[in-house]
């Protein structure tokens, strides 16, 4: 099944190189659907995840050039190398019984049954960021 580019996901984001070829990405993605109370054991599962999880990545600032397509790095007025204030680490299963509860619920509901299959979890510490932003 081929997933359409949404609208608004510029060229540059549905194509990447690897291996030097050209490879379309447009595979990745995914409709969202929002459904509100899908959880509804979610008090204090916030803080029980984020102090739980010590493995946070966080990677350097950077910002692309439109017209290259180039990457460079972000720096503050003293110099230092900027971080992002997105960090990123793997799902992994036994770290908060309630995230697996969730974890497998979504599975469920979007008919994922591979139990290797990969998840990501993103923290935005200071609430002033967001995926694809």
């Amino acid at each position: 099944l081929a997933v359409p580019r949404p609208p608004g996901v510029h060229q540059y984001l549905a194509h990447s190189m690897i291996g030097g070829k050209q490879t379309d990405r447009t595979d990745m993605w995914r409709g969202v659907e929002v459904v509100r109370e899908f959880f509804k054991d979610t008090q204090g599962l916030y803080h029980e995840i984020t102090e739980k999880i010590t493995h946070w990545k966080q990677l350097a600032s950077e910002t692309k050039d439109f017209r290259t397509a180039s990457y460079f790095l972000r720096y503050d007025r003293e110099g230092k190398m900027r971080m992002m204030s997105m960090r990123s680490t793997s799902y992994e299963q036994g770290l908060s019984p309630r995230l697996d509860a969730l974890v497998k619920k979504i599975h469920r509901k979007v008919g994922i049954t591979d139990a290797d299959h990969g998840a990501g979890i993103y923290w935005f510490s200071d609430g002033d960021a967001s995926v694809g932003r």
